[in-house]
């Protein structure tokens, strides 16, 4: 008989409720360096923190048998190759030995009934928390309940033993097939049965289940393999234009190995271009490419969603780590963070995320080494503000708005009144597009000498700003008007001050005492408004501490999503299912839950499409949909359809994506929109591609595409021309508006409203009956720019139904494709939709 024998093991830091699956040491460092500021958070042990209900038994055979882990709220049984998804769901255990059993059964006894009817969960939660129950009668009966099964176990006479009492051998077989989870299980139905519950066994099961597959309250354990792993934590703490992200690349290209995680496919992008540049082979993995440079190249540049969980590898860098407290995206964050199978952890970002990441390093036991950094040059706030004047913008300027149509109005007015030529960058752009025009701008021998940005250009782009001017400290977020948070003021200004600094004269090079040329010395970054009133807000939030992240952003994993979704019938909205699925969520106090209202709306599109399984239809609502367009979503459904139906899904053949936009040469913003949301669904078509290759091909196609997308989208940056609205009129049409008149404008709601068609009569009804006069004047002058536009030789957009009549993109590679002539047409939604308006 194998030797049973039990070994106490140290628990985690009382402030950390999630403990690690194998009870490793909590090892904080704290010490400081003199040149970047490194912090090390002291060599705490924990061997006097033991913890008599923590416990594992080992067997001296040579078999490795499941531990035992000791939770405040039950039990989780675990094996040697144990997966954990994330629920309490045991595996299959040996046999085992008649002592143990007998010990298996008290523990399950003592432990499996609540200490309170709040820490109910599985079968018992619905009875405890019903209004007829006693909490104190129960728990009495559950404790005559366990006295009886230890007595049948001391018990040798066989024909005593009772059907409401269970067995020797019915607890073995339970725990058996899943452990001392499936244990408690079990012991918790026999007990209600026992008690007269028997009208709903079922409901209850199905409640358990539903309870145990929705338990987010230890993500550390979904990553098993990488438990395995002793990891070594760097935290890269400081502001913008600090060296952080330097420091933590200057390691991964030392080593050779590993991968760099960012934030945007711009970024990573950028990355993988300056690490092949300096001749050091680097892959790109992005959700909608995948650029092999060498098969045998040791680092990859990849998006934060891409990150590589299987490989180990000699370092992992996690750009933007602030971003792990964000209600949308935060739980890529932690999935790297604590996912990430790397020696050393790179995580760079805001002082404000200290506090959150070493409670996370504690929690699976590993070592953290915090390394603070200061500014490389002072950053300050100019005394006056532009006072509206646009002459005052100098060459190396930025000029912050939060609108698509203020930047183009910005960039022509400044164009026209400093003669100097603006580049662009806000989110909706490619970012091929972005890139570009961001080098436009950086490259001291080009005419771009300024730039009109929105708030996309205070993550991670490289810019060489010599000053920051705030056209406005309000945007549009979708439902009201709303004050720019403080963290992204202080983002975007410090993004000024970069030491290559366009039309800076720093006269001759210095040399140091061996005859190199020493460093350009840091350079002051300036921070203004245009507008006086935007000053002091500015001001104030550059001199306020933010506060602290407090919790990291998770979501469920698919197989939780599976288990909690087998629990329903088969014709369930699967819509509903998340649902429902987002109330039984249970997360600890160092996680949250990110939003699932989009991904929500997004799963009722495919609501109806019976044959997508679990893990595809997660798929599709985890990809990135444009859920905001009516015609995106369509392309989107079409393709779920090809996937379930096993149909041809050739991007030439989803007659709902607007390859007609193609054709235009875009002139105004509406034309610009089309062809952003275009490049959108082209985006989400690779994107699918790489998940379902069999289904959608070829995949060249698509790229090109999109690659004369984006030499549409560039034309339309030189053409396209606006007026910007005076300030306080537009705010007073958008606070009078209604929001089904708000839902009707375009994607960006934030742009000037279009009056067309309206006179005074109309405008009343939007404002005050003073105000209506000055409404209608201020469309005046916008129309009135609008003809001078024209009256100067600007192209106006041309007419639909010209366009519908002459061979488009899709018509021309049909027909190439298929050997028809020119009298083949596909089917055209554009014009289709036009008759049907004509009618």
């Amino acid at each position: 008989m194998p030797i049973l024998f039990f070994q106490h093991f140290p628990t985690a830091l009382p402030e950390c409720p999630a403990i690690s699956a194998i009870g490793r040491r909590s090892r904080f460092v704290h010490h400081t360096s003199s040149t970047s500021g490194h912090t090390k958070v002291s060599k705490a042990k924990s061997d006097d923190r033991r913890n008599r209900d923590s416990f594992k038994f080992v067997e001296r055979n040579g078999d490795s048998p499941g531990y035992i882990e000791r939770r405040s709220s039950g039990y989780t049984s675990s094996g040697p190759n144990n997966a954990s998804q994330g629920y309490r769901i045991g595996t299959p255990q040996k046999r085992p030995t008649d002592a143990q059993l007998e010990y298996l059964t008290a523990e399950a006894i003592r432990t499996g009934f609540p200490k309170s009817t709040a820490e109910a969960t599985g079968a018992l939660a619905g009875v405890l928390r019903s209004k007829n129950s006693n909490f104190k009668d129960l728990e009495m009966k559950w404790q005559y309940f366990g006295d009886e099964i230890m007595a049948s176990f001391k018990s040798t006479d066989l024909s005593a033993s009772r059907p409401d009492v269970p067995g020797r051998r019915q607890i073995e077989i339970s725990y058996m097939k899943g452990g001392l989870p499936n244990m408690i299980t079990m012991l918790h139905m026999n007990f209600l049965t026992r008690e007269g519950y028997r009208e709903k066994p079922n409901m209850l099961v199905q409640q358990d289940n539903m309870e145990a597959a929705a338990d987010s309250r230890f993500p550390h354990e979904w990553y098993v393999a990488t438990r395995q792993l002793q990891r070594v934590w760097h935290l890269h703490v400081g502001p913008t234009n600090s060296g952080k992200t330097y420091n933590a690349l200057k390691r991964l290209k030392e080593s050779g190995n590993g991968i760099y995680a960012g934030p945007l496919r711009l970024l990573a992008q950028e990355i993988y271009e300056r690490f092949n540049a300096e001749g050091i082979p680097c892959n790109l993995v992005m959700g909608d490419s995948i650029i092999t440079v060498d098969p045998d190249a040791g680092i990859e540049s990849s998006t934060m969603e891409m990150v590589d969980l299987n490989n180990e590898v000699e370092v992992c860098v996690i750009d933007e780590i602030q971003m792990i407290g964000d209600t949308d995206r935060g739980w890529a964050w932690t999935q790297a963070v604590l996912g990430v199978r790397a020696k050393e952890v790179h995580m760079c970002g805001e002082e404000r995320t200290v506090e959150i990441i070493q409670k996370l390093a504690a929690s699976v036991g590993e070592e953290l080494i915090i390394h603070r950094y200061n500014r490389l040059g002072p950053l300050e706030v100019e005394p006056k503000s532009l006072a509206g004047d646009l002459k005052q913008i100098e060459k190396g300027d930025c000029v912050v708005t939060f609108s698509r149509r203020n930047i183009f109005a910005m960039k022509r007015m400044i164009e026209q009144q400093t003669g100097k030529r603006c580049a662009v960058i806000y989110g909706s752009l490619p970012p091929e597009t972005r890139s570009l025009q961001a080098n436009l701008f950086n490259d001291p021998k080009s005419e771009y000498e300024i730039l009109v940005a929105s708030d996309a250009v205070g993550m991670g782009l490289n810019l060489s700003i010599k000053r920051v001017i705030f056209e406005t400290t309000t945007k549009w977020n979708g439902e009201a008007m709303v004050g720019i948070d403080i963290s992204s003021i202080k983002q975007i200004a410090g993004r000024a001050g970069r030491f290559k600094v366009p039309g800076r004269d720093d006269g001759p090079v210095a040399l140091g005492p061996d005859g190199k040329p020493l460093p350009p010395k840091p350079q002051v970054g300036w921070v203004t408004t245009l507008e006086p009133k935007d000053l002091r807000a500015v001001k104030s939030a550059l001199q306020t501490n933010v506060e602290p992240i407090r919790t990291a952003g998770i979501l469920p994993t698919v197989a939780q999503i599976e288990y909690f979704a087998s629990q329903y019938p088969e014709n369930t909205k699967f819509s509903d299912i998340m649902k429902k699925m987002l109330e039984y969520i249970k997360v600890s106090e160092l996680f949250h839950t990110c939003d699932l209202k989009e991904s929500i709306e997004v799963a009722a599109i495919f609501d109806d499409i019976k044959e997508l399984s679990v893990a595809d239809r997660m798929t599709f609502i985890m990809s990135p949909i444009n859920s905001r367009n009516e015609r995106a979503c369509a392309v989107a459904r079409r393709m779920a359809e090809c996937v379930a139906w096993a149909e041809d899904g050739s991007v030439l053949k989803l007659y709902d994506m607007d390859l007609e936009a193609l054709d235009i040469l875009p002139t105004t913003t509406e034309d610009l929109q089309r062809l952003e949301t275009l490049h959108k669904m082209l985006i989400h078509y690779l994107w699918i591609s790489y998940r379902f290759p069999a289904t959608f091909h070829p995949r060249q196609t698509a790229e090109e595409l999109k690659d004369i997308c984006e030499r549409q989208i560039e034309k339309g940056l030189q053409a396209v021309k606006f007026t910007r609205a005076r300030q306080d009129r537009v705010k007073k049409i958008r606070a009078n508006y209604t929001l089904e008149e708000l839902s009707q404008v375009p994607n960006d709601p934030s742009s000037t409203i279009d009056l067309s068609g309206l006179d005074v009569g109309t405008y009343s009804h939007l404002a005050q009956p003073d105000e209506a006069a000055s409404i209608a004047e201020t469309h005046a002058e916008v129309m009135a720019a609008t003809s001078a536009e024209v009256q100067r030789g600007q192209e106006p957009e041309p007419s639909l139904e010209p366009r519908l009549t002459k061979p488009n993109y899709r018509e021309r590679e049909l027909q190439k494709k298929s050997g028809k002539g020119s009298h083949f047409k596909a089917p055209n939604p554009i014009k289709k939709a036009f008759k049907k308006n004509s009618k």
